[in-house]
């Protein structure tokens, strides 16, 4: 027995429909992951699932009872290890309640606390309907995949896997629909083009005849006959043209191997000396030295509060000053001036070393397309303004890039973007990260702060 049954919904925002969906029903035991863009209508569907936002078309029907639960560290938080708020969240996760909502909940967790979120989910009697950019934890739990994409909710009846393997095929699909497509409008276009150069050929007396040549031999007629001919020719060829349909877009792919001949800048190698770094008395970790050199992308994992980001900041001190660094923090998204607009901002940073249209497509990869890169930094979500910091930072001429938690404010497409584009960074790339899967695509060197134990090529 159905637990909710989502029916013929319509959300609007602003006058502007969010997203619709036909019918949708969550069973006991289903664990759903839901997924897509930031700003497709994620929380917004956990919130109608929840009976806190009622402003919407369609029918919600179930007497199943709902708890909402989202996970949120402040600063101080992280810096402790948030084990406070940690606790408070699975305690959550131990009430009576038939159907979990879950807004990100592994979005700061290291992986002790991500496997205790996992056991206790596996284990709970309770459905969950669970928005997440998380793909380890999709691939731990997910029974169901709801997808929000283009403005339409679609559900797989699969594991996150499965859906992947499903994905890939429709990509691939849609890839072989779009070569037959084109293939076939190149055909009709050609032969429309010889028709109506047939038919201009064709028009008026030929040329060795005189014009009584002409009415007399009644040529003017069986020319004119032969246009006729050629002209249903030419509207059928415009008729097919007009009824070939362009196959609907799945997703969009785009070259981006300009890249790695737009940072030249020289070869480096450097090592950073050992360190220990304190919190009153309390050691948070003992360094060896450290050698690192361009092409290394190395990715710092360790427990919440071991000192990450305390590395982070100790590194980014140590560098040679004559090093030009990057350096993305969460909370220093305020280098960029707030009265540019996307365009500008990414130009002035890339300072001529890529064309406008090169930059263009690096936006679009992260979702600014068309008009939206001509909106002011000021106007920008949080999470719209990470992305345009962390390419702001990549397209300049660095040596040595370092990226605090970059996924963190990131959905599911923009993460798999930023992993194609750091993969092309020629430079010295150092980045914490709980993103195991993230880690696994980008990292070929991987640190753990605790053991100082270092693993190549992961």
């Amino acid at each position: 027995m159905p637990l909710h049954v989502l029916k013929d919904i319509h959300l609007e925002i602003e006058g502007k429909e969010l997203f619709s969906l036909g019918k949708l029903t969550i069973e006991e035991g289903d664990v759903i992951g839901l997924i897509g863009k930031n700003g497709a209508g994620k929380t917004c569907l956990l919130r109608i699932l929840s009976g806190e936002l009622t402003d919407f078309s369609g029918s919600v029907s179930g007497k199943a009872s709902t708890c909402f639960g989202e996970l949120r560290l402040t600063e101080d938080d992280l810096k402790s290890g948030g084990e406070l708020a940690i606790a408070n969240f699975l305690a959550l996760l131990r009430l009576p309640t038939d159907l979990f909502l879950l807004d990100e909940p592994t979005t700061y967790l290291d992986n002790r606390n991500f496997k205790k979120v996992v056991a206790m989910i596996k284990r709970s009697p309770s459905s969950f309907c669970i928005a997440s950019h998380d793909r380890a934890l999709l691939e731990e739990v997910a029974t169901k995949i709801w997808v929000i994409e283009q403005g339409k909710v679609k559900q797989y009846d699969c594991s996150h896997e499965d859906y992947l393997t499903e994905r890939a095929y429709e990509i691939s699909h849609y890839q072989s629909e779009l070569k037959n497509y084109e293939r076939e409008e190149r055909k009709i276009r050609k032969t429309l083009q010889q028709m109506k150069e047939k038919k201009d050929k064709k028009k008026g007396k030929p040329r060795k005849m005189s014009a009584s040549e002409y009415r007399i031999a009644g040529v003017k007629t069986s020319i004119n006959v032969k246009q006729k001919k050629l002209q249903k020719g030419i509207t059928q060829q415009e008729d097919k043209l007009n009824q070939l349909k362009q196959p609907k877009q799945v997703t969009e792919d785009y070259d981006i191997s300009f890249l790695s001949q737009a940072n030249l800048r020289p070869k480096r190698q450097l090592v950073i000396p050992a360190y220990s770094a304190f919190i009153g008395e309390k050691c948070l970790w003992q360094s060896q030295d450290l050698t690192l050199k361009s092409g290394d992308r190395l990715a710092i994992k360790g427990a919440n509060g071991s000192g990450k980001t305390t590395f982070l900041n100790y590194l980014y001190t140590s560098l040679p000053t004559a090093y030009k660094v990057g350096y993305f923090r969460q909370s220093h998204l305020d280098f960029l001036d707030s009265n540019d607009t996307v365009l500008a901002a990414v130009s002035e940073k890339a300072d001529r070393r890529l064309e406008e249209s090169q930059l263009r497509t690096l936006l679009a990869l992260l979702d600014f397309k068309r008009e939206k890169v001509f909106r002011k930094i000021k106007d920008l979500s949080r999470g719209e303004r990470v992305k345009i910091s962390f390419l702001a930072l990549l397209v300049s001429d660095l040596d040595v890039l370092l990226l605090d938690e970059i996924t963190n404010f990131l959905d599911m497409k923009t993460i798999e973007a930023c992993e194609k584009v750091l993969n092309t960074f020629p430079g010295i790339l150092v980045f914490v990260s709980h993103d195991y899967y993230f880690i696994e695509h980008v990292a070929n060197r991987v640190l753990d702060i605790k053991t100082w134990q270092q693993e190549n090529d992961t």
